[in-house]
């Protein structure tokens, strides 16, 4: 049986004990007021509070107690921390995963399997919904998409009101030849996230909403949806990697901060 021990209070927090209570392969380590504690009785330790500078040194302790840890995004607040992380985890040979829901949605499973050649995202969602976390959510696709292959291009354009920006797109050439395209953008009607795919004699296009007409899916938050969490907890049951393992998301988050950068340097 997997101990899972918890790190915060939030919401986020309180979905993962349900989903963990309601497993058989799992079971939830007590919280306590020392955090240490709580790590030395858990197999996988789950970060769902704080910002990215609290939860890495939280991670970082953790995996050097020899734990898996699987954390809300964002995991650290820079590239070289996220480094350090993985090769702390690689050192003590434990598993570091991070919540990309869309890296194990059936649907998308589907098209990469398919090794499209084109591939275009378009995604929205609420004005309470960072920017930047829009942005990864939209390159990640295109790459996860594209097996991981290395971009060879960037293009982008954004705009901007008074909060910063609430629209872009991008366009990714990949060492591969393939292309992949995104538009993402913040907004007050009900959200968008769709994914087009096609290769040679075939194309397709997937909703990745939740299905029906409810006031769910028109509430819909990325960032609060488990699948990956749930995932995390039976590829380690069941002694198999992670599928969202933040190893496999050093491109991703190396072409957000180019294109985030490039966004800054036109204000």
């Amino acid at each position: 049986m997997l101990r899972v021990g918890i790190l915060g209070k939030t919401d986020s927090a309180r979905r993962k004990a349900d989903i963990v209570n309601s497993s058989e392969i799992a079971q939830l380590v007590e919280p306590g007021a020392d955090p240490r504690l709580l790590i030395e009785a858990s197999d996988l330790v789950v970060l769902a509070d704080g910002d990215g500078v609290s939860r890495a040194e939280l991670a970082t302790l953790a995996l050097r107690r020899g734990r898996h840890v699987f954390s809300d995004w964002p995991l650290a607040a820079d590239l070289a921390t996220n480094r350090l992380l993985m090769l702390t985890a690689e050192e003590s040979g434990v598993e570091l995963a991070v919540n990309r829901p869309d890296r194990v949605h059936p649907a998308v499973l589907l098209l990469r399997d398919r090794a499209p050649v084109l591939t275009d995202v378009t995604l929205s969602a609420g004005r309470h919904y960072r920017f930047e976390n829009l942005l990864t959510d939209a390159i990640d696709l295109c790459l996860f998409l594209n097996g991981g292959s290395g971009i060879h291009r960037y293009e982008s354009e954004a705009v901007r009101d008074e909060a910063g920006p609430f629209a872009l797109s991008f366009s990714l050439r990949f060492h591969s030849g393939s292309l992949a395209t995104g538009r993402v953008r913040k907004t007050d009607a009900p959200p968008i996230r769709t994914v087009f795919a096609a290769g040679g004699g075939w194309s397709q296009e997937e909703d990745l909403l939740p299905s029906g007409d409810s006031s769910a899916t028109k509430a819909y938050d990325p960032s609060k949806d488990e699948r990956s969490f749930l995932s995390c907890i039976e590829c380690l049951a069941k002694d198999q990697p992670v599928r969202t393992a933040l190893h496999d998301l050093q491109e991703t988050i190396r072409a957000v901060g180019k294109i985030m950068t490039r966004t800054r340097g036109r204000e």
